[in-house]
């Protein structure tokens, strides 16, 4: 008979945590977009709850965007980050703080890859913490594919009628 193998109660917790995140999705986010979207800089969502999200829109497959996620603590005591990562392997947060002194806030630079094929994605950055009222904090990432180009006017595609269009 094999021994079994003790599996750390912090890993069951954090998978159930990401799998709930994911089956349930965002209810009510208190997410604020503090700077605009068309500006050259990475967005920057501010979160004082346990939910954000940010829709990229249409990405380039494999391509890389910055998102800057600046965490509230509304509290009087320090908000303590017990684990900080992506859901998956394309988010991932870089150099994130390890807490939020008490009133203050944090930004934390998250990385994005896109995927590698053409399609709306969904992922996410999750932030365990030591505060029993803010167990977790979510950023939703989401982007779509890019859209498809029309054919320039006059090119065999454009000019040759349909095959639902009647003939003349």
């Amino acid at each position: 008979m094999k021994a079994c193998r003790p599996v750390r109660i912090e890993a069951v917790i954090w998978l159930g945590l990401a799998l709930c995140l994911t089956l349930t999705g965002c209810r009510g986010c208190s997410s604020v977009p503090t700077a605009p979207s068309d500006q050259s800089g990475p967005p920057v969502i501010r979160i004082a709850g346990s939910e954000a999200s940010c829709d990229l829109g249409p990405v380039q497959p494999s391509s890389k965007h910055t998102i800057i996620l600046e965490v509230d603590n509304p509290a009087d005591t320090p908000l303590r980050f017990r684990t900080v990562r992506g859901d998956c392997e394309c988010v991932s947060a870089i150099d994130p703080p390890t807490q939020v002194d008490a009133g203050g806030s944090v930004k934390i630079t998250v990385s994005y890859v896109a995927p590698k094929t053409a399609m709306e994605y969904e992922s996410r950055l999750l932030i365990v913490t030591d505060n029993p009222g803010r167990k977790m904090i979510s950023l939703r990432i989401k982007s779509s594919p890019p859209a498809k180009r029309a054919a320039p006017a006059g090119s065999a595609a454009a000019t040759q009628p349909s095959a639902s269009a009647p003939a003349q």
